[in-house]
């Protein structure tokens, strides 16, 4: 065991340095501005058109919001959700509804070039702002490498071609370092993500969640479940016994720990008897930008503080 964390630890000393390279050399390498009329097929299979480069955007959901600004588009970004609060200047714009009441209205009236939605919920405002001439691309990806996809396609999009590469690039440069370390592990802990408590409900496949933890170097105790957001009885967490509970943070009025400890059973979760109990900023495991690689690493420094802490 000694030996396999001073081999990890030698790649985590060296690694940085080879992706810091190869970063330097993808980025300097000339990537084509976007040409117009573009056409481009959005998550869901929509055919969207764009006959110039957008000059007025409006972002329907924080994930899309906090890719625009990682791009350095905040000057183009005219309106956003109720949601939409990082990085803090997002809270500044103007305001469209919430996440699932978008305004139409609203949208409209910022006459916006283009309008980024998200997810299943806001396909039907999508549509509506199609039907009403408005240039409307849904982001909805399944997967962390979809994920980083669409920023790509917000890059091209928005004729940002050579931000969204580099910052793809340093993206997986940091994801390639935390595989490196986890890899060849012969130890997964088994992690139990609880997203909310009445009732219980957590991660399964099919989520980019339990990828993030397969990917930290961690086992899933519902990986198996064919449900992406299973229901689960209190009596299967203990069965499965995991040794980490992942929590959002504030959860439960940031009483989520004693309110573990009362459940029937629980104390003999491994978990709970060790205190490996960790809180973490919802915002970094849920929404589809850039900050989910700041979620990855901060569940590898909680699962694996010998490599990551």
């Amino acid at each position: 065991m000694r030996r396999e964390i001073k081999a990890l630890l030698v790649i985590a000393i060296i690694l940085p340095i080879i992706v810091a390279a190869i970063s330097w050399s993808r980025e300097s390498e000339q990537i084509p501005e976007t040409t117009y009329p573009l056409v481009i097929r959005d998550d869901v299979g929509r055919t969207v058109k764009l006959g110039s480069e957008p000059e007025r955007i409006v972002s329907l959901a924080p994930g899309n919001t906090e890719i625009l600004f990682a791009l350095g588009l905040e000057k183009r970004v005219v309106g956003v959700s109720d949601q939409c609060d990082y990085p803090a200047e997002a809270r500044d714009k103007p305001k469209v509804g919430g996440f699932a009441t978008i305004s139409i209205e609203r949208t409209v009236s910022l006459k916006p070039d283009v309008v980024l939605a998200s997810g299943s919920i806001q396909l039907e405002i999508a549509d509506q702002l199609s039907d009403l001439g408005i240039k409307t691309i849904v982001l909805f990806p399944r997967t962390i490498e979809s994920i980083l996809g669409d920023i790509e396609l917000v890059g091209e999009v928005m004729n940002r071609n050579s931000e969204a590469k580099a910052l793809v690039t340093r993206l997986r440069g940091r994801i390639e370092f935390i595989q490196a370390g986890t890899r060849q592990l012969m130890s997964r802990p088994r992690v139990y993500y609880e997203i909310w408590h009445s009732p219980l409900m957590s991660a399964g496949h099919g989520t980019w969640i339990d990828e993030l933890i397969e990917l930290s170097g961690g086992r899933n105790i519902f990986s198996d479940s064919s449900d992406p957001y299973p229901i689960i009885s209190s009596e299967l967490v203990i069965e499965r016994d995991p040794e980490i509970i992942i929590i959002n943070r504030g959860y439960m009025g940031g009483e989520a720990r004693g309110e573990m400890l009362r459940r029937a059973g629980w104390d003999r979760i491994s978990a709970v008897i060790s205190g490996r109990i960790y809180e973490m900023d919802e915002n970094l495991l849920v929404r589809p930008g850039p900050r989910i690689v700041d979620g990855l690493e901060a569940l590898a420094k909680a699962i694996h503080p010998e490599l990551f802490g």
